[in-house]
């Protein structure tokens, strides 16, 4: 979320188009990891708002927070205002975000942060002087949880107690929080992005979230396969979609990604396994599209990477079955009559084996190559068994 607009894709012509929107006022709070006074606050909101046309400004201003406010304001004719506050930290843990009183409703904590940060140090420095001021917040964008890879299980109930003592803090319990899902990113184990993927979406279980799915936006050209991918834009245009649905009530905005809800499985044919996923939201925008993982060509059970040359196959997944010796399969994979069910072919390890479970892009690099109508990536599914 800190990454910088001015260091993304195309930063010259996106600083430059700052200056077309003069409705966009940014903040850039100068507070530390510590308890900020009201008295403090309000001195910034009195004299550090600025436009976003200052490019010296915007140029280091989150990309992803200013982005989705453009596309937005865009969308709006620009008849609607934003003013944006950044309080973004990179390469932070959500226990810092937490405040004291919800950090005990997810013990026991994985890991204590080294000095100087502290436990809660950016909620004291960052979230609670916005709850001080005379602050109406129309809703949250939140991108972070690379620095909790590993602690899927912790995120599952400190992600949800973060939003719930935010909107208590903020007095708004039913503000709207909007987050992204990790994207594509190589860690040592090949697996441990996926569980915290899959962690985030424990949010989902509480009213006005939503999630923007970026399993189909990582670079591996950038930083090294860092969890810095440079696209923005894209990120930017799914929060948006969420905002203009939840916040200014447009039924055409199209905000979700297609999302695992159940799988049937056929007989066996021989070793041949088929295995029909259902997925909501049922109907998807008029239907599922299977488009090639980037430009490469027809999809292959083996060499599940051959687009990403920098990523090797061991860290990469997509659709796959698992049989009744519990081996996982590779899965060739069509979209079914009616567009909203995906049929997975696979064969078996061994004769008289049935299909078992399934699974979707469980790896730190997703291979996606399902989206709906709206342009919006199937969501990876953890290993989930077969319902019937």
């Amino acid at each position: 979320m800190a990454l910088g607009l001015g260091e993304v894709n195309n930063s010259t012509a996106l600083i430059a188009a700052a200056a077309n929107r003069p409705g966009i006022r940014i903040l850039s709070p100068q507070y530390s990891a510590q308890n900020v006074s009201q008295a403090q606050f309000v001195l910034q909101y009195a004299i550090n708002w600025t436009s976003a046309a200052n490019d010296g400004v915007v140029a280091g201003f989150s990309a992803v927070c200013y982005l989705t406010a453009a596309a937005l304001y865009d969308d709006m004719g620009g008849s609607v205002p934003f003013g944006l506050v950044d309080t973004a930290v990179g390469g932070t843990m959500i226990s810092l975000w937490l405040p004291p009183s919800a950090l005990g409703a997810c013990l026991p904590l994985p890991f204590v942060p080294s000095p100087p940060w502290t436990l809660s140090c950016w909620y004291n420095g960052m979230t609670a002087p916005l709850a001080a001021g005379p602050t109406d917040v129309a809703f949250v964008l939140w991108d972070q949880g690379e620095n909790d890879v590993g602690e899927r299980a912790w995120y599952e109930c400190a992600f949800p107690a973060l939003i719930a003592a935010w909107r208590g803090a903020l007095a708004a319990p039913a503000l709207p929080f909007y987050f992204v899902q990790l994207p594509e990113y190589l860690r040592a184990n090949d697996t441990a992005v996926a569980e915290l993927r899959e962690g985030q979406l424990a949010a989902l279980a509480l009213p006005g979230t939503g999630v923007a799915c970026t399993a189909d936006n990582g670079d591996p050209l950038s930083k090294d396969t860092s969890i810095h991918t440079l696209d923005k834009v894209t990120v930017a245009a799914r929060l948006a979609r969420l905002a203009l649905a939840g916040v200014y009530g447009r039924a055409d905005a199209q905000p979700l990604s297609p999302r695992y809800r159940s799988a049937v499985a056929a007989p066996p044919a021989g070793r041949q396994l088929t295995v029909t996923v259902s997925v909501d939201p049922a109907g998807v925008y008029g239907g599922l599209q299977l488009l090639p993982p980037s430009s490469s060509g027809p999809h292959a059970n083996s060499s599940l990477c051959p687009h990403h040359f920098a990523v090797a196959d061991a860290s990469c997944d997509w659709f796959a079955v698992q049989d009744s010796t519990g081996a996982w399969v590779n899965a060739s994979a069509a979209i079914g009559p009616g567009g909203d069910t995906i049929v997975l072919t696979a064969v078996a390890s061994a004769d008289g084996a049935t299909a078992n479970a399934t699974r979707n892009g469980w790896a730190d690099w997703p291979v996606v190559s399902v989206y709906n109508s709206a342009g919006l990536p199937l969501i990876p599914w953890t290993p989930r068994p077969i319902d019937g």
